[in-house]
């Protein structure tokens, strides 16, 4: 699962959210009559719908154009849960996602309801998944990488300032597009890098610890999987991350989930490797201090 290694060389394959609340859904064809209509807002009016794109951990993702501007937008289908107050945080998590404003966040401009989903209105994003990049570049050198991670953990500092944590940082939820030209960061790779798929993020008050085993094979951190946990946790994503971008392969690997889970609660990265050795010292001391059981 997850990835196949040999001669340390691989293929980073897409990872499965644990301990998700949602089912396979048929697919089916949204039909924008089907949605209620209100005084305020209307998608028929406002967007129609091109086609889907892709499949996220909590829904479907279409291309939509806005009728009056005839921008594309994204728009995340979301099926509602029978659990009303579930459905009121996941309001809640839309309302404050509105409010994020930053370079290196996917944009969420608005949302919609019927009486089975909910449809979100984003930024579109057509430059493909970190993941790809990955895949196809194998080994990222210092410079690119410290420009991806540089952005990523803007993001992050952003999301935990807000006290936003994500609690699903993985390449797959990370999207690349073209720098535009008032970018605020140095950006040699003319590209920026844009966190999506909030379905997973968590608004942290009072400083308390978290309890619910979420996140994905590989970049869960050990703090996850004991089900005690702040939002460091997208720090250990992180530093999988950037460990996977210079070295090529995850550094806790294994052939089943739970040899993998068994690896990264015991934390030790392997640094007795030809791979690890080509890294400058102010990477591996980065890695380190990411990559450390708290």
């Amino acid at each position: 699962m997850g990835c196949v290694k040999s001669s340390r060389e691989i293929t980073v394959k897409k990872q499965t959210l644990i301990e998700s609340k949602t089912k396979e859904e048929k697919d089916e064809n949204i039909g924008v009559k089907n949605f209620i209509k209100g005084p305020e807002k209307n998608l028929e009016d406002n967007y129609k719908i091109l086609s889907k794109i892709g499949k996220g951990t909590f829904g479907k993702v279409y291309e939509v154009k806005n009728k009056k501007t005839n921008q594309i937008r994204a728009m995340k289908s979301i099926k509602k849960s029978e659990n009303n107050e579930e459905n009121e945080e996941l309001l809640n998590e839309i309302e404050i996602m509105i409010k994020l404003e930053h370079p290196n966040i996917i944009k969420i401009y608005d949302y919609y309801v019927d009486k089975d989903n909910y449809y979100i209105i984003m930024e579109y994003i057509s430059g493909g998944e970190l993941l790809e990049y990955i895949n196809k570049e194998k080994i990222f050198s210092e410079r690119k990488t410290k420009i991806i991670m540089s952005q990523l953990l803007h993001a992050l500092n952003y999301l935990h300032s807000n006290n936003i944590v994500h609690r699903d940082i993985k390449p797959e939820n990370i999207l690349i597009e073209k720098s535009k030209a008032n970018y605020p960061f140095e950006n040699e790779l003319g590209i920026n890098v844009k966190l999506i798929d909030f379905g997973t993020c968590y608004l942290l008050k009072n400083n308390n610890y978290l309890t619910l085993k979420v996140g994905s094979p590989y970049y869960i951190a050990p703090e996850v999987l004991k089900k005690k946990y702040n939002n460091k946790c997208d720090i250990w994503s992180s530093g999988v991350i950037m460990y996977i971008l210079l070295l090529g392969y995850p550094p806790f690997n294994g052939t089943s989930e739970q040899e993998i889970f068994k690896k990264i609660k015991k934390g030790k990265i392997e640094k007795d490797t030809p791979e690890w050795r080509k890294i400058s010292h102010n990477a591996q001391d980065l890695l380190s201090k990411m990559l450390k059981k708290l």
